[in-house]
């Protein structure tokens, strides 16, 4: 059986797996269902295949790491930490918790700049009347007096010129710009915008760094309640990172409790976050219970950037439409009535 999932067809096992394992059903009833309910015909041989595979009698623990080498090596990896400590259903339900977090997130986002967007188009159909219909025909008046204009009126007269003359291109250079906004916002992945390049972005990268180390700490605390040594559930629970700074300190961290180091050396070695540092240092069971209190601090830390974003852009967009409306009045206006005052 060579054939492997996609992320689309990952995430629909997944959560259908999750489900039924949460529910106690034996693991080739599960597999069987999943199969007569999958509509691609890829995931319904590789689900067929362990199904088949658990009747001639091997391991539901050798099924599984079999289903896990069909599916991307993060998600892999966190699934075999599941089955270390027996509690594969709680790991899957954090990794789905993930997906419906940029689900949310892409919506808050559409619900968000859907206003600024609407302002943004109306100001461009404004702009696209004042500058082919009206700057022309204020254009002709001030030749015609030789009237000598500020800069910002020349300026009005090179855009209008350039609409005029290039309107046609433009048209489609905006459309493409607002259908590729759009697209983003529907079917970007937010997950991996944690990335190094996705980090450079003003208020979004942290953001999303800030979730990311929130569902660290919360798969980290599943695996630590499962008496996993901390150094393998480290390695474990950061192995669906997609922020490379974070994974990177993770390594590290591993490497060095591997070598003998204290907790408490290698957080001051690593500068991890005092909070997170002194966490480490409690026994398991405290350990789990803070880990999921900082998980909920950062998760809240997260919401609150997102909702300053949103005003962010709101106030933004508002001020600028206000600023140019207000300038371009004032570019086609003045010289008028210094023209008006001069003839009277």
């Amino acid at each position: 059986m060579n054939e492997s999932l996609t992320t689309e067809e990952s995430e629909a096992v997944l959560i259908a797996l999750s489900h039924r394992i949460a529910a106690n059903l034996p693991l080739n009833t599960a597999l069987t269902a999943l199969a007569d309910e999958s509509t691609s015909p890829q995931a319904q041989r590789v689900l067929r295949e362990l199904d088949r595979r658990l009747q001639t009698g091997e391991s539901p623990n050798s099924v599984i790491c079999r289903l896990q080498e069909r599916l991307p090596a993060m998600v892999g990896k966190l699934l075999q930490g599941g089955m270390e400590i027996g509690r594969l259903d709680l790991v899957m339900q954090v990794m789905l918790n993930q997906k419906q977090w940029d689900r949310d997130f892409r919506h808050r986002l559409m619900i968000g700049f859907a206003y600024p967007m609407a302002i943004l188009v109306f100001f461009g159909i404004w702009a696209s009347i004042v500058l082919w219909g009206l700057v022309p025909h204020f254009k002709g008046i001030f030749e015609n007096f030789g009237i000598q204009v500020p800069g910002i009126t020349k300026l009005l007269i090179g855009m209008s010129d350039v609409v005029c003359d290039y309107g046609i291109l433009l048209v489609p250079v905006l459309l493409a710009a607002v259908i590729g906004g759009w697209y983003w916002l529907l079917f970007g992945n937010f997950s991996r915008m944690s990335s190094r390049s996705g980090q450079t972005i003003p208020i979004i990268g942290p953001m999303l760094s800030l979730r990311q180390f929130s569902e660290f700490c919360e798969i980290l605390a599943i695996l630590v309640e499962g008496q996993l040594p901390l150094p393998k559930a480290v390695q474990f629970a950061s192995a669906g990172l997609s922020d490379p700074t974070l994974q990177a300190t993770c390594q590290n961290l591993v490497r060095l409790l591997d070598h003998g180091e204290s907790i408490e050396s290698a957080a001051n070695r690593l500068e991890l976050p005092h909070a997170f540092s002194l966490v480490l240092r409690q026994p398991p069971d405290e350990m789990a219970c803070n880990l999921r209190a900082l998980s909920n601090v950062y998760t809240t830390k997260g919401e609150f950037s997102i909702r300053s974003l949103i005003i962010s852009v709101d106030v933004m967009v508002m001020m600028a439409v206000s600023v140019m409306i207000v300038t371009t009045l004032g570019g086609l206006f003045l010289p008028l009535i210094r023209l008006l005052n001069d003839l009277s």
